[in-house]
């Protein structure tokens, strides 16, 4: 092994001088650390500073609570190592890894000799230091760089499948080497791949073969199409995560992998890949991932080259989530986004949202493009108004039932666990006082249940827990979409603005708004009870800055809650607002994720509220 290489690629080293360099590759040693085994332990003193080869290992302290993980040319221990204070976390090994070492004694004895190296150290910890909550996971999920592909003996080409995969991944301009049991042989010889794990010499060769492979900027997919085999557990062994391809028109033997997954990668993250023909149903997603432990899955079509691009991008951080928020009304604002995004050839690879965010993001990940969503969404609060079923006001002012079966007549029986776009939406648990995510189950009852303004509509009982509308916990669910750590978030925000008045009136007069001359405004009890609960919501903007990449403050002003007249021009305004800025923001991104760009730039771009210079106006776009 190339010590010095190593550690020249490594960010803790690299101002270092050469001859610094390589005084200290001199006194690091190699070591070999299997998956689930613990590295050091919460409390240890700092004995050595480690720095991965290859592998994955995760830190975390003693109560169970991850702090991060350390992914091919980070180090370890870096901090205890010159403060000289006790390990902050327990490491421990995700996969089979190789590291180098050095003790503590060695280390300050070397970098005392140069000064330089001692200051480039110092400065490089003070940066990891500084990196933010958010570029600090998407460069961890960005470090998953060796992914092992596993597929069910189905009698399915697993090869043609990665190497659709392999080109998403090119897509995203990453490098991308792809290792199969027969290319192995061809290397090695004839059933060189079913060398057994820890069988001498062969096993330590093709190791080291592999070990070689993994190092460098780009990503190494690892498969097998026979998950009983030796190469299958070398291929689960050697990798950052893993990808199991199953059908949705099979019934899987997901029993026997499932046990092949906990003996050789018990710690390593599972996700389904399910090749979902269209028209075909999407199978038992549910129980596969609870049997095989993924955490999540996608769906592609057999061919679809878009498809595979778009898991890639997922899989990679690189994958562009939107959030939607809350503002009734206001919401229809989000259709000119979509519209934009249409006219510039972008794709939600996973969508969010709250309330009437919801709702809208909700129609798009079922398949509705722009000029669908303002078709149904004036023909359901404009045309028809599906929100006039009242009732007694004993607990709310309407029932509800009319506005749910009309979201039953647009989405069908369809479950959020069968969307080809992931999508998510919030709810509000009165009972708990906490936003409640809902990622999986029917489609239009979690939609409408985050659209439950209290007062309006009922609350939906669920398991003895009162739900009502995600916006009163959460207007702009920015830090749900960053918590899957997928990739860039393009946030629409409309809350600001539309905000209860009396103009003209002095008072104090607490029966002003019961005359209609003294309420010019026209104030209703809907608005009352929903602007009630706006005042009360923190949006956080501060929040959202950091978390979303672009944050897109909708042109809502002069827009109230329920003010279905002024979408029309709600709409084309909000198209002409988010225009440019998604073409400046997809034209940075671009630039910042070349492959000799650094792995993770964010773009923040906070917009000043109102439209853009005036544009052409174009056609709303057509169905995805």
């Amino acid at each position: 092994m190339d010590k010095k290489a190593v550690l020249s690629a490594t960010p803790l080293f690299r101002g270092i001088t050469p001859e610094a360099l390589d005084a200290l590759a001199r006194r690091f040693d190699v070591e070999e650390l299997r998956g689930g085994r613990v590295l050091f332990r919460e409390g240890d003193l700092p004995d050595f500073l480690y720095v991965v080869v290859t592998g994955r290992l995760q830190a975390q302290h003693a109560d169970g609570q991850i702090v991060g993980e350390i992914g091919r040319g980070e180090p370890v221990g870096e901090m205890a190592m010159l403060s000289g204070e006790t390990r902050g976390a327990d490491v421990v090994a995700l996969r089979d890894s190789v590291l180098l070492r050095i003790d503590r004694a060695a280390l300050l004895d070397a970098v005392s000799r140069q000064p330089s190296a001692l200051l480039a150290l110092c400065s490089t910890i003070a940066r990891r230091s500084r990196r933010s909550t958010r570029g600090a996971l998407l460069d961890a999920v960005r470090g998953n760089r060796t992914i092992a592909v596993i597929g069910s003996p189905l009698g399915m080409r697993l090869s043609l499948h990665v190497d659709w995969l392999c080109k998403g991944i090119r897509s995203t301009g990453s490098a991308v080497k792809c290792i199969g049991a027969a290319d192995v042989d061809k290397q090695f010889g004839d059933r060189a791949a079913q060398t057994p794990f820890g069988d001498g010499e062969k096993h330590r060769i093709l190791n080291d073969w592999l070990s070689r492979r993994e190092q460098g900027n780009g990503h190494l997919v690892l498969w097998s199409d026979a998950p009983s085999e030796q190469w299958a557990e070398r291929c689960l062994r050697q990798c950052d995560r893993v990808i199991v391809v199953v059908n949705a028109e099979g019934r899987q033997p997901a029993i026997a992998l499932a046990r092949t997954l906990r003996q050789h990668s018990p710690r390593t993250p599972v996700d389904l890949l399910v090749l979902r023909p269209d028209g075909a149903p999407a199978g038992s997603v549910l129980e596969w991932r609870t049997v095989l432990g993924a955490r999540a899955h996608y769906f592609v079509r057999p061919e679809v080259q878009a498809d595979y691009d778009a898991v890639a991008r997922q899989l990679t951080g690189h994958g562009l989530g939107v959030v939607f928020g809350g503002g009734g009304a206001r919401g229809f604002a989000h259709i000119g986004l979509i519209r934009a995004m249409e006219e510039l050839g972008i794709r939600a690879d996973l969508l969010g949202g709250t309330s009437m965010g919801a709702f809208f993001a909700a129609l798009h990940a079922h398949g509705a493009s722009s000029r669908d969503m303002l078709a149904i969404g004036r023909e359901t609060f404009v045309d028809r108004n599906y929100l006039n079923d009242y009732v007694w006001p004993s607990v709310s002012l309407i029932r509800g039932r009319k506005f749910l079966r009309r979201l039953r007549n647009i989405f069908g029986e369809t479950r959020i666990e069968d969307l080809r776009v992931p999508f998510f939406c919030i709810s509000t648990n009165l009972t708990r006082a906490r936003q409640h995510i809902h990622d999986l189950g029917p489609l239009a009852f979690w939609t409408g249940t985050s659209m439950c303004v209290p007062g309006l509509a009922p609350p939906v009982v669920w398991n003895g827990d009162l739900l009502a509308d995600g916006a009163i916990a959460n207007c702009l669910p920015v830090d749900v979409m960053h918590g899957l750590a997928r990739g860039p978030i393009i946030a629409s925000d409309v809350a600001a603005g539309g905000g209860l008045d009396a103009p003209g009136v002095i008072g104090p007069d607490p029966e002003a708004l019961l005359h209609r001359h003294s309420n010019p405004s026209q104030v209703s009890l809907f608005a009352l009870l929903a602007g009630g609960f706006a005042a009360t919501r923190d949006n956080g903007p501060h929040t959202h800055d950091e978390l979303a990449d672009l944050h897109l403050q909708m042109p809502v002003q002069g827009v109230r809650m329920f003010d279905w007249n002024a979408i029309e021009a709600l709409v084309e305004r909000s198209y002409r607002h988010a225009h440019d800025a998604l073409a400046k923001f997809m034209a940075e991104r671009r630039k910042t994720e070349r492959p000799e760009a650094r792995a993770h730039q964010r773009v923040r771009a906070r917009l000043a509220a109102g439209s853009t210079a005036s544009r052409k106006r174009v056609s709303d776009g057509s169905k995805r």
